[in-house]
């Protein structure tokens, strides 16, 4: 009887209330975007699992060494970078198309092989 009087003390509006919600909300998470989000993440976890010994390789590095190593290499590719993004402009580089275009027209297979033969000779 006691099993009986504790499941009837349990089933009362407001529990078949809070199922009702519990349950909606359950199927909320079942669907876009959550579920989508929720696989990303599970996704992400394995890799992390697959990356693991890259990662421990990392862990006695001497990160302050490697900054002082990588630094000018870094400032040179940004400056490169820098002055070819003001060189290569759209007029530049339609222009440069347009070149390549002519001559592309110019040069055939006799040209080149004339030109090879007058370069090796």
């Amino acid at each position: 009887m006691d099993l009986i009087d504790s499941i009837g003390k349990l089933l009362t509006p407001g529990f078949f209330d809070d199922v009702n919600s519990s349950i909606i909300n359950l199927a909320d998470l079942l669907v876009p975007p959550f579920a989508n989000n929720t696989r990303t993440i599970v996704v992400a976890g394995t890799l992390l699992d697959d990356i693991q010994p890259l990662i421990d390789q990392f862990k006695d590095l001497d990160l302050n060494s490697l900054i002082k190593l990588i630094a000018p290499i870094v400032i040179k590719l940004s400056s490169l970078l820098d002055n070819a993004g003001k060189l290569l402009t759209t007029d530049i580089v339609n222009r440069i198309i347009t070149l390549i275009t002519k001559l592309s027209d110019l040069l055939t297979a006799d040209l080149l092989s004339d030109i090879s033969t007058l370069i090796t000779q």
